[in-house]
């Protein structure tokens, strides 16, 4: 058992989909049911960030990037979401795909380009000051499609942070 924190307030969960497709008429024919919560890691980062105006005058910020390991892209985030505490199996959690250095340079090469161009101050370089890291799961719903036409089952990933349905890949 691992104690992990999950964001909590995700905007799409498995009951939407499936509301969904119970309205459409076109997709009578498939029958799905959530089987598994699976938890992918997200790095959340809290960057200070210094800008030399002049020999004697610098200018203080701070932004939030972020990394989805899942589809391993950086990101920007407006604010640290909510989170809570769970106790989860450790056959539900998703292995780490980058270690919190790689995955902070990565937020961090994404992230300085927009700070510059968002505080206009594209003649100045941003310098890294300080970082805070916080590593949060996101709940991934494991769902399974029936065709009943083609007699066919398949399963499939569905992101909560996003609303991606992407199909399971498994590694031997």
């Amino acid at each position: 058992m691992a104690i992990i924190q999950v964001i909590c307030g995700a905007p799409y969960k498995p009951e939407g989909l499936l509301h969904q497709m119970a309205r459409n008429k076109k997709l009578a024919h498939i029958r799905c049911k959530p089987v598994q919560v699976l938890y992918s890691p997200c790095w959340i980062f809290s960057f200070s960030v210094d800008f030399s105006l002049t020999k004697k005058r610098v200018r203080h910020l701070g932004c939030y990037g972020g990394v989805d390991e899942q589809s391993t892209m950086p990101g920007l985030v407006s604010r640290i979401p909510d989170y809570e505490e769970m106790c989860i199996n450790d056959m539900q959690l998703l292995p780490d795909k980058l270690k919190e250095e790689q995955a902070k340079d990565l937020a961090w090469s994404y992230n300085k380009r927009w700070i510059a161009r968002k505080n206009r101050m594209s003649h100045c370089v941003p310098v890294l000051t300080s970082t805070k890291t916080l590593k949060l799961y996101k709940p991934l719903y494991l769902l399974e499609f029936y065709n009943q036409k083609l007699d066919q089952t398949l399963y499939k990933v569905y992101d909560s942070l996003t609303g991606d349905l992407d199909n399971l890949v498994i590694q031997s």
